[in-house]
């Protein structure tokens, strides 16, 4: 008995299949995971683009209302299935207002972008929501 006791403990043979055995779930989780962080930042960096699209088409067009930069956007998207939110408002001295109210100072007019994607991803039962927002400057109001 001690005869092959001694024997297996001297045999090395399959000791790379118990290591791998054991390593193999650490590195398919680091893999997992990684692969999670990398569709979190794509899909962030895609809705920023898209709304950023929409933003610059308010920039570069006299008189774009709320609902042109909200088309523009939705086009951008394509498929995706978003909620977006568009406003157009004003700011006398600094305040945000409505462009109808009375304002003593020259307005400035601005329109607002919220956009929030919902994706279900399915890996480890979580769905993740996605949200960007622009804000910018397209004009004056006396």
């Amino acid at each position: 008995m001690i005869r092959l006791l001694k024997k297996f403990h001297r045999t090395t043979t399959g000791t790379a299949a118990i290591e791998f055995a054991i390593i193999s779930p650490v590195l398919v989780m680091v893999l997992v995971g990684g692969s999670w962080i990398g569709f979190q930042l794509n899909s962030r960096l895609a809705l920023q683009a898209d709304v950023a699209t929409g933003m610059q088409y308010a920039m570069t067009r006299d008189g774009a209302t709320a609902a042109d930069v909200e088309a523009v956007i939705r086009f951008s998207l394509g498929s995706v299935p978003a909620d977006i939110t568009t406003e157009r408002f004003c700011r006398c001295n600094g305040t945000k207002q409505s462009c109808t109210t009375y304002c003593s100072a020259t307005q400035e007019v601005y329109l607002s972008a919220i956009v929030t994607e919902r994706a279900d991803v399915g890996v480890l039962g979580r769905d993740m929501t996605f949200q960007s927002q622009f804000e910018v400057l397209t004009g004056y109001q006396p």
